[in-house]
Parts: C-alpha cells; sequence; structure tokens
C-alpha cells in the first residue's frame, strides 16, 4: 500500500455493477488538516458487497494508489468476478496474483521482453485468476479474482514522449530501423523502448503505412518502461530512479537544443526533426509540452537583506523562450534546473540558499542572504543541467547580473526545536534553541560569525497560577554544545524534580554581547516513573472546552503557559489525568485522557463548574469526562443579586396565582366524580353487563397496550411474546462539541419493540454462496 494511506482520502470509492446500479462506500477523510478527534488516522480499507459471477468497475475519488490489494472474504476459487479499476491517465499496469507476476493476456509471446500487442480485452469469468488487460482507450485495468487468490495492483515507472513533427509524409517513418534509430539518439538501449506509435497530430488516430500524396501533422509517441519485477515482495527488478534519470536527460537535452540537433545529424526520419515535445514522467497523470529556453531574465531583485539571513524579498528569475512565453518548467520532477547566486569578485564565496530550482514559471528561492554587511554585486547564473555539453552555456547567454545589494546588521530570535514533552521525576532531558531571522523566522546561514560565540541560560518561569514545587537541576555534566550544520544551540542534561508541568525560560547571548535571544520552551510534563501514560492521541476521550482567544494566545507565545496552567490546576483538583495535554483551537480546547477507574472525578468536576474563571483569559464552558458531558448552568452567579431582590415580589404573585389554579382545579375534581358515579349507579340499577369496549385494552408498565382478559387462553404452539428494552443511546465519544449533560436522563420511547418468537416457525435462511464480501486496500 502507499505510504500515505493513513492521511490521503480516496473516498467516496464507486463500484458499478454491468446493470447500472453504482454503491458509493466512504471512508478516511484527508489528514492534511485536521483538529481534535478528526486527526485519527485511519486505513484505507474499503468492503463492498458483490456477486460471483459478475463484472464491476471501481472508481476513486483522487488519484489512484500506486498500489493497491484486492481480496474475496470468506470465499473460496469456485467464487469470481472480473473487476475493473480507473486511472486517470495511460499507465503501465502490473497484476501480481499471491505475489507472482501475471502478464497480461495481450502479451507478444514471440518478444524476448514485456511487448504489448494491440487486442481487444479477452479477461472473462473463465480466465484464470490474475489474467488482466488494460484498455488503454478508457484507462481501465481488467482482471480476475477469485476467492483463494490475493490480487495486488502496482503502477511501475512509465516513460511516454510524444514527439510533434510538422507536415510530412508519413512513409518517412518506416523507413530503416526506426527503433534503433531511436535509441541510438536517446542513448538509451533499444530493449527500454516497448511501444512505438506513429498517430495524426489533428485526431490521434494511428497512421498505417501506406503511399501518399497527403502530408499531415504527425506525432511520434514512444514508451520506455524497464522489466516488471517477478514477484511483489521482490527487491531487485525495475527501478523508478533508472527511468527517472532517462526522462531527465533527454528533456535537458531537449530543452537545450541539442536533441534537435542530433536528430538532424543523424537523419532518424529522413531530414525532419520534431518541433515539439511532451513527456509524461514516471507515475504523472498528465503530459506536459516542454519549450527551449532562450534567455534568463531577473525581475524581481533581492530587497530588505540582513547580515546572515534571508533577504524579506528573495530574487525571482524567469525564464523566457524565443517567442517571449514564460516557460514554466526546465528538466524533469526529479531534477530541475538549478539557478546559482555568486557574489561578483568573490565567485568562491557560498551564499547561504544560494541555489534554487526552476519550476512553476520562476526561480524558487526561500532562504537567499548575504553574509557580510554593506553593499554587494550578486549574480546569477544557471547550472550545467545533466546530458547537457559545457558549450550550451557558453553560447547562450543565461547569466544575469544584479544591481547593488545593500546588507544591514542581523535582528536574531529563536526558535525551540527537538521539543521534549514528557519526562519523568529527575530524568535527564535536552533543550535544543535555533537561532532564526526575526522578520522572517527562517534560519540563517550560519549561527554564529566572526570570533563571538554564543551562552545559554535556562531557568524556570514562575507562571500566574497554579505554580508546582518543583525546581530545574543542571548537573555537573550540563554542556552547552554549538552545531553548526545543524544550526542550533543544544543545553544538555537538564532534570526537573517534582511532578507537574513546567515551562523553561531560554536566554542565549553573544560573547560580544551584540546579539540576546530570549524565549519561552513548551510546556514540559514531569510524571513520576510509575505512571502509566498514554502517548497516542487516538487512545485520548475527554476534553475541556474554554472560551478564550486561542489565536491571540499563539500570537503572543503565550499559548503554552496557558496550556502548563490548565494541566497543573487540574492536578491540584485531583483530576485523575493519565496523558499529556494538547490545546486545540475553537475556542480553547484541551484534549487529554482522564483515568475512568478513579473516583475523584465527580468532585473536580464541580470544584471546575464552580469556579469557571480560574485560568486566567479563560472561562470554562463545558467539560466532557470519557464521553460524559457537563455543562456550566444556564444561570450565571452574577445573576444572584437580581433575583435576590425580585424574590420578594415574585414569591407574592406566584403564591395568589398557585391558589387560584388549585381551588380551580379542587372544584371541577369534585363535580367530575359526582357525574361518574351517578354513572356508575345507573348501569348497575339497570342490569347493563360491561362490554367487551369496556375492558378492552389497558396500559401495562411498559407504555405498551397489552389485552386485558379475565380469563388466560390456550393458543397451540405459540411462545411467550418478550419485550425488548429501549437501548440507551451513548453519549458521543468525543464530546468536544456535544451539549448533552452527563446525568441527564434519556427520553423513553413512545413506542415498544416486539419480538415475536417460533409464532409461524419460518426455514432458516441459508446465505447464498453468490454474494460476498470484497476488500481493498
Amino acid at each position: 500500500m502507499d505510504s500515505d494511506t493513513e492521511k490521503r482520502r480516496l473516498s467516496p470509492v464507486a463500484i458499478m455493477s454491468n446493470s447500472g446500479y453504482i454503491d458509493l462506500i466512504n471512508g478516511p477523510q484527508d489528514q492534511s488538516i485536521c483538529n481534535g478527534y478528526s486527526c485519527r488516522k485511519r486505513i484505507s480499507t474499503f468492503m463492498a458487497i458483490v456477486q460471483s459471477g459478475q463484472t464491476y468497475q471501481i472508481f476513486f475519488s483522487s488519484t489512484p494508489p500506486r498500489h493497491t490489494r484486492f481480496r474475496l472474504l470468506n470465499a473460496d476459487s469456485t467464487i469470481k468476478c472480473v473487476l475493473a479499476l480507473h486511472y486517470d491517465s495511460l499507465q503501465q499496469i502490473d497484476v501480481y496474483a499471491n505475489t507472482m507476476y501475471i502478464p497480461p493476456t495481450n502479451r507478444d509471446l514471440r518478444a524476448p521482453g514485456l511487448m504489448l500487442l494491440d487486442q481487444p480485452n479477452n479477461v472473462t469469468l473463465l480466465s484464470p485468476s490474475g489474467s488482466n488487460y488494460f484498455d488503454r482507450t478508457y484507462q481501465m485495468a481488467y482482471f480476475a479474482i477469485d476467492g483463494s487468490t490475493m490480487i495486488d495492483i502496482k503502477v511501475s515507472p512509465l516513460l511516454i514522449l510524444s514527439f510533434g513533427f510538422p507536415p510530412m509524409d508519413p512513409e518517412s517513418f518506416y523507413s530503416g530501423n526506426l527503433v534503433a534509430n531511436l535509441a541510438a539518439l536517446l542513448n538509451i538501449s533499444p530493449d527500454k523502448i516497448r511501444r512505438v506509435n506513429i498517430v495524426s497530430a489533428s485526431n490521434q488516430t494511428r497512421i498505417r503505412r501506406q503511399a501518399s500524396s497527403v502530408l499531415l501533422p504527425i506525432k511520434l509517441q514512444i514508451e520506455l518502461r524497464d522489466e516488471p519485477r517477478t514477484s511483489s515482495i521482490a527487491s531487485t527488478g525495475i527501478r523508478a530512479e533508472i527511468l527517472s534519470n532517462i526522462a531527465s536527460t533527454i528533456i535537458n537535452r531537449y530543452q537545450a537544443g541539442e536533441l534537435q540537433v542530433a536528430w538532424r545529424n543523424l537523419n532518424v526520419t529522413n531530414g525532419s526533426f520534431p518541433s515539439v515535445l511532451s513527456t509524461q514522467e514516471p507515475f504523472d497523470n498528465s503530459s506536459v509540452e516542454l519549450s527551449i529556453i532562450n534567455r534568463l531574465l531577473l525581475v524581481l531583485p533581492p530587497r530588505d537583506c540582513r547580515q546572515q539571513s534571508p533577504c524579506t524579498f528573495q530574487p525571482v528569475l524567469v525564464a523566457y523562450d524565443v517567442a517571449g512565453n514564460v516557460i514554466q518548467k526546465l528538466g524533469s520532477n526529479e531534477r530541475p534546473w538549478q539557478v546559482k547566486a555568486t557574489v561578483v569578485g568573490r565567485p568562491n564565496l557560498i551564499l547561504p540558499g544560494g541555489i534554487a530550482n526552476y519550476s512553476d514559471g520562476q526561480t524558487q528561492y526561500i532562504l537567499f542572504g548575504l553574509p557580510d554587511i554593506g553593499t554587494q554585486q550578486v549574480q546569477f547564473t544557471l547550472i550545467q543541467p545533466d546530458g547537457v555539453n559545457s558549450s550550451f552555456l557558453a553560447t547562450t547567454n543565461l547569466s544575469v547580473q544584479a544591481a547593488s545589494v545593500s546588507v544591514t546588521q542581523a535582528v536574531l530570535a529563536g526558535q525551540q526545536v527537538k521539543n521534549v514533552y514528557v519526562v519523568n521525576v529527575n530524568e535527564t532531558f535536552s533543550i535544543a534553541v535555533m537561532p532564526v531571522d526575526s522578520v522572517t523566522q527562517l534560519r540563517l546561514g550560519q549561527i554564529q560569525w566572526g570570533s563571538w560565540r554564543w551562552s545559554a541560560n535556562i531557568t524556570l518561569i514562575s507562571l500566574p497560577k497554579f505554580n508546582r514545587h518543583g525546581s530545574l537541576v543542571k548537573n555537573n555534566s550540563s554542556r552547552t554544545n554549538i552545531d553548526l550544520v545543524a544550526g542550533t544551540v543544544t543545553v544538555t542534561n537538564l532534570t526537573i524534580n517534582a511532578t507537574g508541568m513546567y515551562v523553561l525560560q531560554i536566554r542565549l547571548v553573544s560573547s560580544n554581547n551584540e546579539y540576546i535571544i530570549e524565549l519561552p520552551s513548551n510546556g514540559i510534563l514531569v510524571k513520576e516513573d510509575s505512571d502509566n501514560f498514554i502517548t497516542e492521541i487516538d487512545a485520548i476521550s475527554s476534553n475541556f472546552t474554554f472560551a478564550g482567544d486561542f489565536d491571540a494566545l499563539n500570537a503572543s507565545g503565550e499559548l503554552e503557559i496557558i496550556r502548563a496552567m490548565i494541566y497543573n490546576y487540574l492536578i491540584n483538583l485531583g483530576m485523575p489525568l493519565i496523558s499529556d495535554i494538547i490545546l486545540v483551537k475553537g475556542s480553547v480546547g484541551a484534549i487529554v485522557q482522564v483515568d475512568s477507574e478513579n473516583t475523584n472525578i465527580s468532585k473536580a468536576v464541580t470544584s471546575m463548574l464552580a469556579d469557571p474563571n480560574a485560568i486566567p483569559r479563560l472561562s470554562l464552558i463545558m467539560v466532557n469526562i470519557n464521553g460524559h458531558s457537563y455543562s456550566r448552568s444556564s444561570s450565571s452567579s452574577n445573576d444572584a443579586a437580581s433575583n435576590a431582590d425580585n424574590s420578594n415580589s415574585n414569591t407574592l404573585i406566584v403564591g395568589l396565582v398557585v391558589g387560584l389554579v388549585g381551588g380551580l382545579l379542587l372544584v371541577i375534581g369534585v363535580v367530575w366524580g359526582y357525574k361518574a358515579r351517578e354513572r356508575m349507579l345507573t348501569r348497575h340499577r339497570l342490569g347493563v353487563g360491561e362490554t367487551d369496549e369496556d375492558r378492552l385494552t389497558g396500559i401495562d408498565e411498559n407504555c405498551v397496550a397489552s389485552p386485558r382478559l379475565d380469563k388466560p387462553i390456550s393458543v397451540p404452539n405459540l411462545e411467550p411474546i418478550e419485550f425488548s428494552r429501549v437501548s440507551t443511546i451513548p453519549p458521543p465519544s468525543n464530546g468536544m462539541h456535544s451539549t448533552q449533560p452527563f446525568n441527564q436522563a434519556e427520553l423513553q420511547s413512545a413506542a415498544c419493540n416486539l419480538n415475536l418468537h417460533n409464532f409461524n416457525k419460518a426455514e432458516e435462511l441459508v446465505p447464498s454462496s453468490a454474494i460476498e464480501l470484497i476488500a481493498f486496500d
């Protein structure tokens, strides 16, 4: 399966039968943007019910995986289906049955390697399991599967080259050995060329060899790939990087104009050479038309530069073709062309972030900076691409000299790296900080320059409330390490001697006192060694919701201090926490795991609800403990004074109303009772018996209308009627947005469920062997 099987959303997945019915199967959501409960990862495994002897087409909502596995669950070899998996573009699909490679049904058996013939699809229910065929028109991979076979579908590297020619005689392509000439032109082995098509540029139809006086625009399509691996678990065989290197060389030569010259010199197509080249690189879903570079221009020079820091405005260079059009892509996906910046007169000086890739129509500079204060001249030059002759750079004007660039003194800040979140009491840990540019918040070219060095000091921050009694201890082996390659300053061998959550104050000072960096650390939870903490966020099922401005706290750097106060506040109340605490947005959510077997939860929750403003800058809204929700009362303590002022008048009015209503009800009850007694006496005097309607029904204790019979009845083969209990719906497992209080009674259903056992005995249902469950992931 693909490496992002737990992150990328493929669903809904459509399963379409021959009859045209579609089953849409939902699945895991996209994990690139998530919050709280939605961050839980799920394996992309989909279950669908299929019928044996049918053909089904499968469609994903996003790009299909490179590796997909299919199985028929709880079935044997007599249960068989034909499945077809849709791909977004032409791909080379390799099918493996029980890990063994199965060649396509249209493979040319006379060829020494994998060569495909233009034959129709002949994969049927009678074909052996694993038989496969790729429909190039509709991009559907067909394969047969039965209950005893596991099918793996893998996308193999495939490079597609499409050369466009001006109107010419198609006969030019059929003279000589075209495949050998193309292999010599591309500097590759002939066995890598698996397919050559000559098609009309207007309608993509294949042009057959025939004499014609009509000149047509033509496309020459070439497909390159290696032999597939013999097993899905084999480590040898096809290598994607080999084909990627071939693609890079071909693309570079074409965009430099050298491939066209070689085509003309080799006389591959009787003097004609291509005017256009489009490529679909391995694992791409579309082809890209390439352009030939003519010049390189600096459209945005670097500005607002500080010493050893990334310039606020990064340089932007754009490549153009001979017609003045912007070239979107130079080079292959894996190896794009690069531009290098140098200082005029100092060619050996390495500049921070001085090399950038070219993609999306411009250079992608991010960390470009200059090492020295002052005014400097910067020159940008294209680096020689792979497979291109050195004369290319000499004959083409691909160097750009910028105007003067001014560099001022650095203004530094710090970012903590390699954060430590949970440690045991007296367990050693380290704190690492990366000095960065305070304007861009990006890393520096060098974290120290000249003759000065960094020194570091770390202390405990005193929280506004709920400080714990622990101390930060630096033992004799504590050191400050400077890593110039990683760009970090690390203080080692620190310990804290008591439980709780602590925030450290980090202070870096340069030896020349020009630079001072101060920042708080993340909150560090200190626990006892014997505490069994939950470390996976998937297992956390409790949360607390506070009214507060999450973004403002985060922007001011106070979020970790708030997190530490919340954690210490909870353990001060006796809340049995067994995990680290995580703050999320909305408004401010605190996610933590609470030990459900502890008896102190109720007391702690009561204390929290009684003092919702205990945490500075926050106000408690809701508590959710292991699926049970508690919320503040709708009337707050602020209303107590106004309620007391109005209590006397309200009591008088309510008392008067209750008295009047009570007296009226008493009179009505007496009158109704007298009338009922008269009717009863009249009935007995006349000798009228109780009718069926009078004793037809009664209401039993289960709120079910049931017969009220005076005499028992006997019915043969009638088993007792059982009343099933109404199921209580449990509260949601994640109550971040739940509003149901914890002890709120469930409303009784107005209807009751009846289970009639053996009233008329039915035949036992036998599962149909024609209906099976398919799983694919």
